[in-house]
């Protein structure tokens, strides 16, 4: 199912706009209207809906993302299925660039570069580690690392995964 530009999720999140597919789903561009926060709105595919599996898997990842409370981990703050019963998770919007992004953009990195990203990435790791939550284990971070304008240069960048 895709979301139209000014649809309402739950009677709060007001759909923006699509900022990207991919093969479990899509993630889409929204606004808390209560509290008028941007926020992004991953969206199972509703081909997925019918197995179980899947399902608990991407509950599962909203659940360990929202326990573990890290400034280096997304933040999930709501999750629901919509009329049709497709499964979605609300998130943190960030505003930024992929690591991947990144690296195509400035191209080879540095070792100093390197550095306070690595860093960034296993503190959000560990934290992942101790709430035992294997679902940001098995992320592909190239994609998924996020490069965050707060305090943000080339050479000290904050990261999200």
């Amino acid at each position: 199912m895709s979301l139209d530009v000014g649809e309402l999720v739950e009677g709060k999140y007001r759909i923006m706009g699509l900022i990207g597919e991919g093969g479990m789903g899509a993630v889409y561009l929204g606004e808390n209207v209560r509290i008028q926060r941007k926020v992004a709105i991953k969206v199972l595919h509703g081909s997925f809906s019918g197995n179980s599996e899947v399902v608990a898997r991407f509950e599962r990842e909203a659940q360990a993302a929202g326990r573990i409370g890290n400034d280096h981990i997304l933040e999930v703050l709501d999750l629901g299925a919509l009329a049709n019963g497709d499964h979605f998770m609300v998130m943190e919007y960030l505003d930024g660039e992929t690591l991947s992004a990144r690296i195509k953009r400035f191209g080879r990195l540095m070792p100093r570069q390197i550095l306070p990203i690595a860093q960034q990435m296993l503190a959000g790791l560990a934290a992942a580690a101790l709430q035992k939550a294997p679902a940001m284990r098995r992320s592909r971070y190239g994609r998924k690392a996020f490069c965050l304008p707060r305090a943000a240069s080339i050479n000290t960048p904050a990261f999200a995964l």
